[in-house]
């Protein structure tokens, strides 16, 4: 079987604010997946790889009350709060780069809305490569947002794919099959104790067979 390789994208973004003197954690948004712009996957993404004239990489973050949902066509956040500040890059694990960055609560003169968070080549507005909303939290001016935007590459082997396409349709007539089968033998009268316990456990490895094939599944992207 020839095998290719297929790639894929996905970001995610965390913010937690955090209190200054203490350090205790006051919010957090926990890691979700965010959306990555048609300007971000053109340009940050496909372009940047071979080296593209207009291509670039991100350089700034930018927070926003905003909570509508991000689409692929924006270029700004809806509602921007902050200035934009320059990201601390770094690769984390294979395929994985991390931008993080801090703002200060104290840069404002009052508390903010915090809703939106954003991924920008500059610091200025028209290149947001990607961003999502969460839940809105408040920023004092005793405290700091953290945030940390992700990008991973994903690699994805066209020959394991096809496999499990198979199992999946194996599987899925396996499970139409066994619990008939399973309850004709118990129907037409199965002479144990035994046999009858063994038709019960046949289906039940089936099930879970299939369960470890559903969770492959999802854990895969199929083309």
């Amino acid at each position: 079987m020839r095998s290719k390789t297929k790639i894929g994208v996905k970001g995610f973004f965390r913010a937690q604010v955090v209190d200054k003197d203490s350090g205790k954690i006051v919010a957090d948004s926990g890691w979700n997946e965010n959306t990555m712009t048609n300007l971000g996957l053109n340009n940050a993404c496909a372009g940047i790889s071979i080296g593209a004239t207009g291509s670039y990489a991100a350089g700034f973050m930018a927070i926003g009350k905003g909570t509508d949902a991000i689409n692929a066509t924006m270029t700004d956040l809806k509602s921007q709060e902050n200035e934009y500040l320059a990201i601390s890059p770094s690769t984390v694990a294979t395929g994985t780069a991390r931008a993080t960055c801090s703002f200060d609560g104290s840069d404002n003169s009052a508390t903010l809305t915090i809703g939106e968070i954003g991924l920008f080549k500059t610091d200025s507005a028209g290149s947001m490569i990607a961003a999502n909303t969460f839940t809105t939290s408040q920023m004092t001016t005793d405290q700091t947002l953290n945030a940390s935007l992700t990008t991973k590459i994903i690699r994805r082997d066209e020959a394991v794919a096809t496999l499990l396409k198979k199992l999946l349709k194996f599987g899925e007539n396996l499970i139409e099959m066994i619990p008939s089968q399973a309850s004709n033998k118990i129907d037409e009268g199965v002479e144990t104790l035994q046999g009858a316990l063994l038709a019960v456990r046949g289906e039940e490895k089936v099930r879970t067979i299939w369960r470890h094939i559903e969770q492959g599944r999802n854990d895969l992207v199929l083309a």
